[in-house]
């Protein structure tokens, strides 16, 4: 994005919860780019229905950390801009398998 985005260039820590609740439900199926087995140490690129794209660092076939987030409308957030409670993210074991295709 080069220099840092305004803060109203940005999603809200808040909104991606809420977008990885969802996921965590089960009330959106997640798509990816290119298969996480494919990829063993690197960022899977996963697209939702509704228009969101997150970008998961994969160490090994394991959820490693949530790199970025892109809103449908373009804002984003980045790993350098998360807090801590963002930054160390682990989604429970069963939806890593099951939306995410990784462990």
């Amino acid at each position: 994005m080069g220099k840092k985005a305004r803060w109203a260039d940005r999603v809200s820590e808040t909104e991606i919860f809420e977008l990885l609740e969802r996921i965590e439900r089960g009330e959106l199926q997640l798509t990816f780019e290119e298969h996480p087995n494919e990829i063993f140490a690197g960022n899977v690129t996963y697209k939702t229905p509704d228009g969101w794209t997150l970008r998961v660092f994969n160490d090994a076939m394991q959820w490693d950390s949530l790199d970025s987030v892109m809103a449908p409308d373009g804002r984003t957030l980045d790993f350098d801009e998360f807090t801590d409670a963002l930054m160390f993210y682990r989604p429970p074991e069963e939806v890593a398998r099951k939306a995410y295709s990784i462990e």
